[in-house]
């Protein structure tokens, strides 16, 4: 009887192969590096908000921040509310000033002129979720959003900032990555200098829809800050200069050790070559006999 050959199967294809774990789960692939960056983890929903508050009025910053109080207060949210609304002061020294010691790890920054509502806060606290910061894009009509994307044009060509709404008065940032970003601008163009430097450590930038907001035009000098940031961009938070008054005086002098050796106290005498022992040398010969002092001429 004749005997069949059989047919080896085929080994299987190593792309369609799925790598199971032990317990015969699926593992993942690793992701692409470029696709690892673009993911941030989820903000735990009791994260706590460190809100700024740098409208340019008084009154009105007080109704902001009572109103934000009022929105946040209730979510178990640990907050802390800092109002700067000096608007003879430069915005980047309010900001800088406001978030010494911030310890909350998202911050609230606004410029409002009303106070916000919940439409305005919840689409920022789901975004920010997925990115570094979020900015509430407000909505306007068909020409008005054609004039404010002709208005961004230049920011998108010169700083690499592709949004719609650079002046938004709704932001919401991840505390580690503001702190990043060394604030210059004394005028409103702080609103564009921060993403400029958010592009520029490629950072994730998000826009929502949040209904419309009027801001506070804040202190002049617009166009002084596009050149200063343009010309000579601060990108690293430079060291605290030193006062004057501990910079000119002098520091404490250590006494000088001597160098010399140290010398027993009870150590033998040096004889005539210590100090002092030539005059005795010269006593001694003055008094010494000489060989004819003791004959007479």
């Amino acid at each position: 009887m004749a005997s069949t050959a059989q047919t080896p199967e085929p080994p299987p294809n190593p792309i369609e192969t799925e790598v199971t774990s032990a317990s015969g789960t699926s593992l993942e692939e690793p992701l692409h590096p470029l696709d690892a960056h673009a993911v941030r983890d989820p903000v735990p929903k009791t994260a706590g908000i460190w809100a700024i508050v740098l409208t340019e009025d008084e009154t009105k910053a007080e109704a902001v921040a009572e109103r934000l109080r009022q929105l946040l207060g209730g979510r178990g949210r640990p907050l802390r509310i800092v109002i700067e609304p000096y608007k003879y002061e430069s915005r980047a020294d309010r900001l800088k000033r406001a978030l010494e010691g911030a310890d909350l790890p998202l911050v609230l920054v606004t410029t409002a002129m009303e106070p916000w509502t919940e439409a305005h806060l919840n689409p920022l606290l789901k975004a920010i979720d997925h990115a570094d910061h979020v900015i509430g894009r407000r909505r306007r009509s068909f020409v008005g959003r054609v004039a404010r994307w002709l208005a961004c044009r230049p920011w998108a060509f010169l700083f690499a900032v592709p949004l719609r709404d650079v002046h938004s008065p709704c932001r919401l940032y991840r505390r580690e990555a503001l702190e990043k970003l060394p604030p210059q601008s004394s005028s409103r163009f702080l609103d564009v200098e921060l993403l400029a430097k958010a592009s520029f450590f490629v950072q994730l930038v998000d826009e929502e829809d949040v209904p419309p907001l009027p801001d506070s035009p804040g202190p002049r000098g617009f166009w002084g800050d596009f050149l200063e940031v343009f010309l000579h961009p601060v990108i690293r938070h430079e060291p605290e200069p030193v006062p004057e008054s501990e910079s000119e005086s002098e520091p404490e002098q250590e006494p000088a050790l001597d160098s010399a050796p140290a010398e027993d106290a009870q150590g033998d005498g040096e004889g005539n070559d210590r100090p002092g022992g030539e005059d005795e040398q010269v006593r001694a010969d003055v008094h010494q006999g000489r060989p004819f002092e003791d004959h007479a001429p």
